[in-house]
């Protein structure tokens, strides 16, 4: 499963919504006859690629190698989705190193996060993904909040400190 992953770096997985749609997709896939429409962005068209190509292929390897998947789904798709997001976690932190400190407050790590992270990935599902991941694994945040809520906090945080959004354009043309 692990060289799957990285194979098809399938990080749309991480959205909340994607979990429901690989299920339903496992358990129809004998009545499965491809996309009708034609995907219009970047992520739609990965997704579709994924879907249509690439996970019926690794289903029918699994098959092959003696895994039963009829009743057995929800576990493959729990199995892939942990996957995906211990793939993800490793590769963003050997990108940009830990977020989270040992005693940080919540605003020390934001503005970890946002003076490390590449502006432009900032926002991208699979940052904010590691972020939450390594906040929950410091207690700061609680399990149970969603990608989409830190990402309008990390929003909020940003507009109230926008004298550090100064310091980090400075920093920026420093390092050009």
């Amino acid at each position: 499963m692990k060289k799957f992953i990285q194979m098809t770096r399938p990080v749309f997985l991480l959205k909340d919504e994607s979990e429901e749609m690989l299920v339903n997709f496992l358990q129809t896939s004998k009545q499965r006859t491809g996309l009708k429409q034609r995907p219009q962005t970047k992520e739609s068209r990965q997704r579709a690629a994924f879907f249509d190509k690439d996970l019926p292929l690794f289903v029918k390897y699994c098959k092959s190698q003696g895994f039963q998947m009829e009743g057995n789904e929800m576990l493959f798709s729990q199995v892939l989705m942990n996957s995906v997001d211990l793939w993800n976690f490793q590769f963003n932190q050997k990108k940009y190193g830990r977020i989270v400190q040992k005693g940080d407050s919540i605003r020390d790590v934001f503005e970890r996060y946002l003076d490390q992270v590449d502006e432009s990935e900032q926002y991208q599902i699979t940052s904010i993904e590691f972020l939450r991941q390594s906040m929950i694994g410091q207690r700061l945040l609680p399990v149970s909040i969603k990608a989409e809520k830190l990402m309008r906090q990390l929003l909020i945080h940003e507009k109230r400190n926008s004298g550090e959004e100064l310091r980090r354009f400075e920093k920026r043309l420093n390092n050009v």
